[in-house]
Order: structure tokens, then sequence, then C-alpha cells
């Protein structure tokens, strides 16, 4: 998927075909989008903690898979409305999305972020655990550079996942995200209101970028 003008990455290809291989070997379970058993859900309610409960959103769902977060939020806030797109590289899986959530919107489409409208919340989780560029240094400045364009569109929160850098053991193909490097980025050129939530899983965390002052927040 070519993102904005920008050059297609030189492991997108080989990304897609260890997807559509997973997919092939397991079927549309967790496990064909590189989750362990069990997870998924734990992920979903620590990414979409900041919903309301009640009322209307849209929500970008970034890196999609099979579009299980749809369901996730209606069976957890069954009183509110959520206007949902989901969005991801594999065709495969937008297949499976649309056959199971045939009520919600979803997209492979090529040029998303030249027709792309804002959405409440942007959700993307685990579309960056493997490498998309093979240089290390290069690859988190094509993360970043996604992250301002989804930043852009996100007029409440973007809220992001990555394995984190102190674990026993790396896939050589994996992408796992420094800290510092990505909250000195996120000060920088996106927004000073943020929430690090690295209490759920012990090799990755979740990070919360919010438009403004979160709401609820207390007064000085």
């Amino acid at each position: 998927m070519k993102f904005d003008g920008q050059e297609i990455p030189e492991n997108q290809d080989k990304i897609v075909s260890q997807y559509r291989q997973a997919f092939a070997k397991h079927g549309a379970v967790p496990a064909a989008l590189f989750c362990p058993k069990g997870r998924q859900n734990l992920r979903f309610g620590v990414l979409c903690e900041n919903l309301p409960t009640s009322g209307s959103v849209s929500i970008l769902d970034f890196g999609c898979g099979f579009g299980d977060m749809s369901a996730f939020v209606a069976a957890s806030r069954p009183g509110l409305q959520i206007d949902y797109l989901g969005v991801d590289i594999v065709p495969e899986f937008i297949q499976e999305a649309k056959f199971r959530y045939p009520t919600q919107n979803f997209s492979c489409d090529s040029d998303f972020f030249l027709r792309a409208s804002s959405f409440d919340h942007v959700f993307v989780s685990g579309a960056f655990n493997l490498r998309y560029i093979n240089d290390e240094e290069r690859n988190e400045g094509y993360i970043f550079s996604l992250l301002s364009k989804l930043f852009d569109i996100a007029q409440v929160e973007l809220v992001v996942d990555f394995m984190r850098t102190r674990v026993d053991f790396r896939q050589p193909e994996a992408h796992h995200q420094n800290l510092e490097s990505l909250l000195e980025f996120a000060e920088k050129s996106l927004t000073r209101y943020f929430k690090v939530d690295a209490s759920y899983l012990p090799y990755e965390y979740c990070l919360h970028l919010f438009r403004g002052e979160p709401s609820g927040a207390a007064d000085d």
C-alpha cells in the first residue's frame, strides 16, 4: 500500500505474504494475525479504554485484520453508536472482515490518506510489529511518518501498540520500538498529551496520544 505518494516499503510484499501464509495455515483466527491465543480482547480493552459508553463516535481501525475490534466495541459498549472503518493491506483479511461484519465498512484502499476524512478515535494494533524496511532507523522513520498522518486525522486520540525493546527473545524480522525515541518524536511533532500503558502484557506497551487535554483531567 502506498501512502500519500510515499514509495512502497521494501518488505511490504513479504509481510503480506507472511500474513497470507499464516491465514492459510491457521484460518481466520488471531494466530493468523500473529496474536497469541487469548490476548486479542485484552489488547482491545486497553486500546479502547477511552471510548465513551453512549452517544456516537467515529473509529478508524488501521491494520484491522478481521475487523474484530468492531465486535469488541459493540459488545463492551452496547449503548455506543459507532461509525467504523477498518483498513488493512492484506486483501484476504478484508474479505473475511466483510463476511464477518457486513454492516461495517472495510477497505484495502491503496490511496487511503489521499481521501481520508477525520475520525474521533484512530487505533493501530499490531500493524508495526514486523519491519517494513530492513534498516532500523529508516523503518522507525517510516512508522513515525505514518503516525503523523494518522494523528492528523484523529480528532480525539490516536492509540498505537508496539513490542518492547527489553524482551527475552526477538524474531529476526520483528520491530521492537524504543519507547524513549517514540516519546521524543511524539512530544516534538504530535502532542504533549499522552499516556503509556505497559501494565497488560510483559512484552508490549500501548501509547495513547490525545489531541488535547484528555476528558476528565483534573483542573489546575
